[in-house]
């Protein structure tokens, strides 16, 4: 007992975020993520639509697609050719391994993301929030490196 009470304070507290695990092979599912938890999702060619705010989407595999509801602060791809798309951006983005994507909805008053990039032909590209998804041609790319170069 005593020790489900101390889990349920460092929980309450943030100091131990929850960990929830996702695996799947060619799955298309909707996914409420505890708030203030950590996502672990190991998939290949998944589709995924996740609700709920958060603190970390860390995510590996391959030709994945994500869609993030919500809101996840940390956001680290490792594998290849992995697409997220975010509707409120997150603090950090760790891009590693081969073609990911991460396309985000900018949102007033809040900053860009840290980037750190690993790999090769990685690229997280920005929407105004007043511009639909659909619209072609308003994403502003964002490679991570400095200005001038690829």
């Amino acid at each position: 007992m005593r020790r489900w009470l101390l889990w349920g304070m460092l929980l309450g507290c943030g100091c131990a975020p929850h960990t929830q695990t996702f695996e799947g092979q060619g799955k298309m599912q909707d996914l409420e993520v505890v708030p203030g938890a950590r996502l672990e999702a190991r998939c290949n060619e998944c589709s995924l639509r996740l609700k709920g705010d958060f603190q970390e989407l860390d995510l590996e595999g391959k030709d994945n697609f994500i869609i993030l509801e919500g809101r996840a602060r940390v956001l680290r791809l490792n594998g290849q050719h992995n697409s997220v798309e975010c509707q409120d951006g997150p603090e950090r983005v760790f891009l590693s391994g081969s073609g990911q994507r991460v396309k985000i909805t900018e949102q007033p008053g809040r900053s860009r993301p840290q980037i750190q990039i690993q790999g090769t032909d990685q690229a997280v590209t920005y929407r105004p929030a007043s511009e639909k998804a659909s619209s072609p041609g308003s994403d502003k790319s964002d490679s991570g490196s400095p200005p001038g170069r690829p």
